[in-house]
């Protein structure tokens, strides 16, 4: 019951909010019809100050009597109201509340007038929406009860009875022309928030299509969708305006969402096309030019939204709405920017730069408008600076190596060679994050310099190398900033450690508690006999960041650089290695390894004759049944009994089998998939020990398969390819026709 009260709260909230988005004509024109709202704050405020204190039943007394007052008025927003609030209580006092107050607004419906009808009807239809969003794993597999009936109980109803419905009364409540003609103003009692940009809904229509295109064109279907099915296909959906309202969008998928919603974009948009003041068509096309280029499945979709809405732009350059065109237009070059791969052809290499273009001309020609904010934000993204650094974990000593600075934005930069005390990483390690770049700014620098940097002003992040020189043996902190202070406010600033030493390290573990080590020179790769091997085993923390080390077994490499140590202790360690004045320690934590002496084990290996069944399919199996010795070595297990049982996605036993295995220790069977309840992955379990998952679903199988050649040369970057493949059908017909979609992505493959 709190569930579902709690539901029907968030439900009205929602509902409300959507209409607090409306905006207010301040032209209304004199042909539009206006209601006189009563004034009935008073009776308002009693009883949200008695929901406020827990009393919804003092609440809903005082609500009806106010309904009482204005049910036979023409005042259908205070009406709408009262309706909305006696639902809400219903659902909080009373069983199945919920389904009660369904049927309450539907027998309200009934007998509503205009424009109170097309109102309740958009509520009913976000009610019946989100009631299946929120239940649907629940009523998933419900049937089909026939022809709606309000007098049905909705906890009988199947997903298609609710989406039907909710489809059903969201078109409705656009049926009635004279919501066209119902000015906005008319309906402050529940649309007290405007925004500040004026005349995006001026109508009673406007408010009810933008609630049914937002929940048309949320992309969520629960129900199967026919081969038929509408796909956003045509350039025409991207097209100017006048192009795409003459247009004839055809399809026997005619319930489609993304079709309903084309359809709606073109009666809005042919309804505010000769508008005096344009913006409530900017809105809508705005909108419109979006939700097609999220749904089109075109190729060249990104090319057509950017050309329709540069040609916006360009029409609109004097009116408030101009800079919420160019932030839509600078997301999109930011889109492809991100997308970005450096090469001779690569589409975006001039994108940040475009889309920084956009954001200035919308911000400086509208620097108070709702899109020049939208500008600020992005022009903030495209200017954010960064830096990265990368570099070996170990380096030779007074040998300069190479780092990979990483930057964006940045023209200079300053580094500072730190060196580290075992005090000093001790300290580090202890402070929290925030605290440890500051700590390494007041240490001590060895070198501090700075470089100018290669920068295109493209925007665009880049990398070079940076030498560092030489160092002597220890553990090193480098420090890399935008400004010579090395501060982090607003600033871009990174650090790396490095350890500069001629030793390595190999080790692997022995079992039984010994670890062997290998001490070798690190340019060499030659054994480092009479190395010193120290380890630390790993205690409790200190109170702080750190963990508490205890020194463990000491040891000595021989003439082969190697030694086997015993560790008893069942603890994390970690090591140093010494050799005169070199050392070494590995940042990688080790642990004992004790071999436990082995029992025999049964186990069941299960085969399956594929991995992803249909509902209903038969599901064969095969099960080898075999045993391992204390020495690990298996054996086949004939006459065993074995146990198999069939789990469905909730772990719930479907069917449950006694086999005995064969002279060859196996066993074999068959399950019949469920043809109802949750689809997903399913397991066999069976005993001795052994499982194996699989799937269900309602999947398509492929009808062709694509088979790529092998390159017959390697090809060097920046070189043109050539690549050759063949599409053939499983009944052996070459397929023609099809339309072929490809990407280059490069990858860096470290050796």
């Amino acid at each position: 019951m709190k569930k579902i009260t709690v539901f029907s709260s968030v439900l009205l909230c929602l509902f409300l909010c959507s209409f607090c988005t409306a905006q207010k004509n301040k032209d209304t024109k004199n042909s539009m019809i206006n209601y006189d709202n009563g004034d009935y704050e008073a009776a308002w405020k009693t009883i949200d100050s008695l929901e406020n204190e827990g009393l919804p039943q003092s609440a809903l007394v005082e609500l009806e009597q106010l309904y009482e007052r204005v049910k036979d008025k023409d005042d259908p927003t205070t009406i709408w109201r009262c309706l909305i609030y006696r639902s809400k209580y219903t659902t909080q006092l009373e069983e199945d509340g919920f389904v009660k107050s369904i049927q309450n607004l539907e027998a309200e419906l009934a007998k509503a007038s205009f424009p109170l009808q097309p109102l309740l009807q958009s509520t009913l239809a976000s009610l019946y929406r989100d009631y299946l969003n929120n239940n649907f794993w629940q009523i998933r597999e419900r049937s089909e009860r026939g022809e709606f009936d309000p007098t049905f109980d909705i906890l009988s109803w199947s997903p298609g009875q609710l989406i039907d419905r909710s489809r059903t009364l969201y078109l409705a409540s656009l049926s009635d022309d004279r919501i066209r003609t119902v000015g906005i103003k008319s309906l402050d009692p529940i649309t007290s928030v405007p925004r500040e940009t004026d005349n995006l809904r001026p109508t009673l229509y406007d408010l009810l299509a933008f609630r049914a295109i937002d929940h048309l064109s949320s992309g969520q279907s629960f129900l199967t969708e026919p081969v038929y099915k509408f796909n956003l296909l045509q350039a025409e959906a991207l097209a100017p305006a006048a192009d795409f309202i003459a247009y004839e969008f055809n399809t026997r998928d005619s319930i489609s969402q993304r079709y309903q919603t084309v359809l709606l974009f073109q009666d809005l948009l042919r309804h505010h096309l000769k508008d005096d003041q344009p913006e409530a068509f900017i809105d809508a096309n705005l909108k419109r030019l979006t939700f097609a280029y999220q749904q089109s499945t075109r190729s060249d979709k990104r090319a057509l939204y950017l050309k329709s809405l540069e040609d916006l732009a360009r029409q609109y350059e004097k009116r408030f709405a101009f800079a919420e065109i160019c932030a839509a237009v600078a997301t999109v070059y930011v889109e492809l920017a991100q997308n970005y791969q450096a090469g001779p052809e690569a589409e975006g290499r001039d994108a940040y730069l475009r889309a920084y273009d956009y954001c200035r001309r919308g911000i400086e020609r509208f620097p108070k408008s709702f899109g020049a904010d939208q500008c600020r934000a992005i022009e903030s993204q495209i200017l954010q600076k960064s830096l990265r650094m990368q570099s070996e974990e170990v380096n030779l000593p007074e040998r300069d190596f190479p780092v990979l600075l990483s930057y964006r934005n940045v023209q200079q930069v300053w580094l500072r060679i730190v060196p580290l005390s075992d005090s000093d990483w001790d300290k580090y390690q202890d402070r929290s994050y925030g605290e440890q770049l500051p700590f390494l700014r007041k240490l001590p620098a060895q070198k501090t310099w700075s470089i100018d940097l290669p920068n295109p002003q493209d925007y665009h992040q880049h990398s070079v190398e940076v030498k560092v020189d030489g160092l002597p043996v220890g553990r090193y902190a480098i420090l890399v900033a935008d400004n010579e202070a090395f501060t982090e406010k607003e600033h871009a600033v990174g650090y790396l450690f490095t350890q500069i030493t001629q030793l390595t390290l190999m080790q692997r573990p022995g079992g039984r508690g010994n670890y062997e080590f290998v001490v070798a020179d690190r340019s060499t790769g030659a054994p480092v006999a009479g190395a010193t091997i120290q380890t630390y085993l790993q205690g409790n923390r200190n109170g702080g960041r750190r963990w508490i080390w205890s020194k463990g077994p000491l040891g000595q490499t021989d003439a082969d650089g190697y030694l086997s140590m015993s560790i008893t202790e069942r603890k994390g360690f970690t090591v140093e290695v010494k050799k005169d004045a070199d050392r070494y320690v590995p940042e990688q934590r080790l642990r004992t390894y004790f071999e436990s002496e082995r029992s025999p084990q049964r186990f069941t290996q299960f085969f399956l004759d594929r991995q992803i069944y249909r509902p209903g399919q038969t599901i064969y199996f095969k099960a080898l049944v075999m045993e391992k010795d204390a020495q690990g070595k298996p054996r086949i297990l004939r006459n065993e009994r074995v146990t198999i049982q069939f789990f469905d996605a909730n772990y719930q036993v479907v069917e449950t089998v006694e086999l005995r295995t064969n002279r060859f220790g196996s066993v074999q069977g068959s399950f019949t998939a469920p043809r109802i309840g949750l689809l997903g992955q399913m397991r066999l379990n069976s005993t001795p020990n052994g499982s194996i998952s699989f799937r269900v679903e309602e999947y398509k199988r492929p009808k062709f398969e694509v088979v790529i050649d092998q390159p017959e040369r390697a090809y060097r970057l920046g070189e043109r390819v050539v690549v050759k493949g063949n599409a053939k059908a499983y009944a052996g017909n070459n397929i023609d026709g099809a339309q072929v979609q490809y990407r280059v992505v490069r990858r860096v493959s470290y050796p």
